[in-house]
């Protein structure tokens, strides 16, 4: 199973440093001419993407344990770096914009209630095994 997210910020900084050392890698084929310049842009574009993804995914990820835990504050502030990595994202205006919508929306309800625990999770699957167990129990 791939997994889109990280488990902890120091996981999501290393990756961060590992993708950008990678991009200085290809920064170095295509000095070398090993690298076409269109191909360079190419994987440059994806490895921003891949960065952009893979921040945005850890920090609503986060903010999803700290909606379990009822913990307001450490919930509004990963969905607020969620916004920030979106507002730099090369996504389409429209995209971003609804994206970004999104987020200050559940913010706003995080306010109003006081209550995060009761919101639907971003991205943090529900229970597995909680699942299987009740898989077994209706095939039974």
């Amino acid at each position: 199973q791939v997994c889109c997210w990280l488990s902890s910020d120091s996981e999501l900084n290393t990756t961060l440093t590992q993708l950008g050392q990678l991009n200085k890698l290809f920064d170095l084929y295509r000095n070398k001419g090993d690298l076409s310049f269109t191909k360079h842009q190419e994987l440059q574009k994806h490895l921003f993407h891949l960065q952009q993804e893979v921040s945005t995914n850890t920090y609503l990820y986060h903010a999803d344990l700290f909606a379990e835990q009822n913990n307001i504050t450490s919930y509004q502030l990963y969905i607020k770096q969620a916004i920030q990595v979106i507002k730099k994202s090369m996504l389409e205006a429209n995209e971003k914009n609804q994206r970004i919508k999104e987020l200050s929306d559940r913010i706003q309800e995080a306010r109003r209630t006081g209550k995060v625990s009761d919101l639907e999770s971003f991205i943090k699957p529900k229970d597995v095994t909680l699942e299987k167990e009740q898989e077994t129990d209706i095939t039974e």
